[in-house]
């Protein structure tokens, strides 16, 4: 009687029925569920350990990020600071110009009430009378006057030169300073 090997069980060809090893077999299903139960306790160790790495590695991203956050709050904070500090210095200098406006205004109005004052005590009559009779002021002839015409140019040609201030005119003595 051979022995044939098939799906990993024995079978005996003949008609005779093999007497079967209980104590052997008993053996071999206890190596078996044995094997089984350490492969078991195995992956649950394994699943374990995962779990713990999984939830150190979560642990570790959840202080990261909690760092971030208060980083960024941290830096968000920052920036309104200086937001409402950059704000309350434009609000204080546009105040400032406010009031220095006020003042050009009122010092304008000053200056245009002495500016009133000072035409209204100069008396141009009396100014005729001493240039004429003290200072033997007259008024230039007709031939005395000379015109000069400008073109729209920023500056001016001289043709011929300004008179030397020997002549009895108005022009004559402020050159010469007499």
């Amino acid at each position: 009687m051979a022995n044939v090997s098939w799906m990993n069980e024995e079978y005996v060809a003949g008609t005779a029925a093999p007497s079967i090893d209980f104590g052997k077999e008993a053996a071999r299903r206890q190596a078996i569920a044995e094997e089984n139960e350490r492969r078991r306790l195995e992956e649950e160790e394994a699943r374990r350990l995962h779990k713990v790495h999984v939830l150190a590695c979560q642990k570790r991203r959840s202080r990261i990020n909690m760092v971030a956050m208060i980083g960024a709050t941290a830096i968000v904070m920052i920036l309104c600071v200086s937001y409402i500090n950059l704000r309350a210095e434009y609000n204080k200098r546009l105040n400032h110009v406010t009031s220095l406006k006020a003042q050009l205004v009122n010092l304008t109005e000053t200056n245009n009430i002495y500016e009133k004052r000072i035409e209204a005590s100069v008396n141009l009559e009396e100014i005729r009378d001493k240039a004429v009779n003290e200072l033997n002021m007259v008024y230039p002839a007709e031939g005395q006057i000379r015109y000069y015409h400008i073109d729209n140019t920023d500056y001016m040609e001289q043709y011929r030169d300004i008179p030397n201030g020997k002549d009895n005119t108005v022009f004559g003595m402020i050159f010469t300073g007499k």
